[in-house]
């Protein structure tokens, strides 16, 4: 994936991907359309549509009702469209002086600073 950057998207678009003509879900902020690979799941469509917008990481290590190999995992990646900032990130975006720090996720140290700048200041007001 080297070479390109990929966007961020509000948590409330994230959960409005939902549906077999666009489906997202996650992986804490990382965001993936599964869209395509809908119909090749092996546990089916409607399984990855019950979570569809959704974080699906229990779902993925839960040895009992759907375990998932290695391979799994590592074919996710191709399916990787951007990250997540929570609704916290996206007010640290909006009060930040630098809000590029912050954007794109996953953000760095000084993306960091940033959000811990922001809670500091808030807890101030």
């Amino acid at each position: 994936m080297p070479g390109r950057t990929l966007p961020t998207f509000p948590q409330a678009d994230v959960a409005a991907h939902r549906t077999a003509k666009s489906c997202f879900v996650t992986i804490g902020t990382k965001v993936y359309d599964v869209t395509e690979f809908l119909e090749d799941h092996p546990g089916g469509a409607d399984l990855i549509l019950q979570y569809a917008g959704k974080d699906v990481k229990e779902a993925m290590e839960d040895p009992i009702s759907h375990a998932h190999s290695e391979a799994a995992w590592e074919m996710l990646d191709d399916y990787l469209v951007g990250f997540m900032a929570t609704e916290k990130v996206m007010q640290a975006v909006k009060e930040s002086d630098d809000p590029f720090a912050v954007l794109p996720m996953e953000p760095g140290k000084k993306g960091m600073a940033e959000l811990e700048k922001t809670d500091h200041d808030a807890a101030e007001d």
